[in-house]
């Protein structure tokens, strides 16, 4: 959803698009062409930019927000599945079910700037209001990864319910699901 929330975006895996449904009468008023099975959406906290994980491209696809036009396609991690942009809107995080680990992506210089080995399959990702931990679910470990963003080295696991996805949380005014804290280290 839009910052706003007139607006949802959708990713169509099927026909590698994102619609862009206004809300207010359920119209699709956009398709915007995405890399190959298109599957986690997120907009930068600026509101600029749409990162879009093409799961079986091992891309992500950077889109204007305004013009709908694709600025970039970067190539990560195999199998992304998830994306999650920190507070400077240029650093993402990009989960990769079958590479084992999250992405750390510069936007602006279209590259990876470091791999979190997180888990077996990390999936859907969230970060605390605070922009201080990175939460991945693992589902074939049975786990929640927690990173600390600040040092990335800091992590801690903690079992949970067989294959794990996502997790309640709330939602903020600027779009983002995230878990209301940190861990207690």
């Amino acid at each position: 959803m839009d910052p706003d929330g007139e607006v949802a975006y959708v990713t169509n895996s099927a026909l590698d698009i994102i619609q862009i449904i206004n809300l207010d009468d359920s119209i699709i008023q956009a398709t915007v062409p995405t890399g190959d099975a298109p599957i986690g959406i997120a907009y930068s906290p600026d509101t600029r930019l749409l990162a879009v994980a093409n799961s079986a491209e091992n891309t992500i696809s950077i889109i204007d927000r305004v013009t709908l036009e694709l600025i970039n396609t970067i190539p990560v991690a195999v199998a992304p599945f998830d994306v999650v942009f920190m507070d400077d809107s240029n650093t993402l995080y990009v989960s990769a079910t079958l590479g084992r680990g999250v992405s750390v992506v510069d936007v602006a210089d279209r590259r990876i700037t470091e791999f979190l080995t997180a888990c077996s399959a990390p999936r859907d990702m969230a970060v605390t209001l605070d922009y201080a931990y990175l939460y991945v679910t693992c589902e074939d470990a049975d786990t929640l990864a927690i990173f600390n963003t600040a040092d990335t080295a800091e992590v801690k696991f903690i079992g949970v319910a067989s294959q794990p996805w996502a997790w309640p949380s709330r939602r903020t005014t600027d779009g983002r699901s995230s878990p209301a804290a940190g861990p207690t280290w």
